[in-house]
């Protein structure tokens, strides 16, 4: 069982004034001293069941890594080098998270093998073990400097486990049935998932890396301005991301994506997204309050007024979930899946540092006060 009071959130350095380098430095000591050394610590929980087991994953790392690395160019020469610190030491922990044959990364551990460590009964059975995953192979490519050749051989194993290829989407919205856009998962039996939030980190890791792109990486640009054009991000959340299925990520995500590939979004999709994010709101102090303000801040927008983060770790703060039920059809199941009985939740407060140290820096980038 994890001791919730041992981590704590930015906002008891916030409200001392701390500044990035303060923030940053707490971050690098959090690092360390987790259980291990180097690798981003969080938990997972039930909220209904009402308990947290520690998580071993590297997507806490690969994550925090990721925001870190995208700001370096606005943070000072003791910033940078605390910032790079903490993206070298989980790095080094990458590698046995690779798969053995293929470019290709798993949400856990190879080598050893295991999945849902820390658990009572679910890592007995091999039948929940997770294949590899296009988000975390995509952030960890995007933060471990893996070489353009690299990332090609990756890009060439998507087609195959894209949709309509073998298989068509089921579980998720009707309109985009046909499209032969990515899939989350790399498995050969797993059925499509489709997935806003993951689309977007792969394609700007796609984008950056300058691959040779195919069909299917235009028919998820496609898809996302799709999406974006529907209006319906903050009514069906969960059938749009599954994996993060609140509309505070996705337009996280999308404003991310706007902000590092400029010219990704066309014009109309852009004035949309803008005005989508300035008219979305959530219950103030929540982890969703500061994502919806780096996302204005990202797309060069006012922000909210002055920050406010989450003072203590609570039920609706994590960064991602893991539903049971997301990828099937049945029409049970789908009614089903969105339920929080069939959900873990996946909290990491240092994730929370790292878009408070993203805020600051951007608001010091705009010449915004705090």
């Amino acid at each position: 069982m994890v001791d919730l009071s041992e981590y704590l959130y930015p906002a008891q350095l916030f409200i001392m004034h701390c500044t990035v380098i303060d923030i940053l430095q707490h971050m690098a000591i959090a690092q360390q001293s987790s259980e291990q050394p180097g690798m981003i610590p969080g938990w997972r929980s039930h909220g209904l069941m009402g308990w947290t087991r520690s998580e071993r994953t590297l997507f806490f790392s690969s994550a925090v890594a990721f925001v870190l690395k995208s700001h370096l160019q606005i943070m000072d020469g003791d910033e940078r080098a605390c910032a790079e610190g903490i993206i070298r030491e989980a790095n080094a922990h990458y590698g046995r998270f690779w798969n053995v044959s293929r470019p290709s990364v798993n949400f856990w551990s190879r080598r050893p093998r295991e999945w849902f460590p820390g658990g009572r009964l679910l890592h007995r059975f091999r039948f929940f073990d997770l294949p590899d995953d296009v988000d975390s192979t995509a952030m960890v490519m995007l933060t471990d400097g893996t070489d353009t050749a690299t990332v090609q051989q990756f890009h060439d194993l998507l087609p195959r486990h894209a949709n309509t290829v073998r298989l068509c989407l089921r579980n998720g919205c009707e309109a985009y049935r046909h499209m032969p856009f990515y899939s989350t998962w790399l498995g050969e039996k797993m059925p499509i998932e489709m997935d806003v939030c993951v689309l977007t980190n792969l394609m700007f890791l796609f984008w950056k890396s300058g691959v040779a792109l195919n069909q299917h990486d235009a028919a998820t640009r496609e898809l996302l301005h799709l999406v974006v054009g529907s209006g319906k991000i903050v009514c069906d959340a969960f059938r749009l991301s599954p994996e993060y299925p609140r509309a505070a990520l996705i337009y996280y995500h999308l404003s991310r994506l706007a902000a590092l590939v400029p010219f990704f979004f066309e014009a109309d999709a852009m004035q949309q997204l803008r005005a989508q994010v300035l008219q979305a709101s959530c219950s103030s102090g929540t982890m969703d309050d500061l994502l919806l303000d780096n996302a204005r801040l990202l797309l060069g927008l006012d922000p909210a007024g002055i920050m406010t983060v989450p003072g203590r770790p609570g039920r609706r703060d994590y960064w991602f979930t893991a539903g049971f039920l997301s990828v099937y059809a049945h029409p049970l199941l789908q009614r089903l899946a969105p339920l929080a009985l069939f959900h873990y939740r996946y909290h990491c407060p240092a994730f929370i540092d790292a878009l408070v140290v993203e805020n600051l820096l951007l608001r010091r980038q705009a010449g915004m006060s705090f």
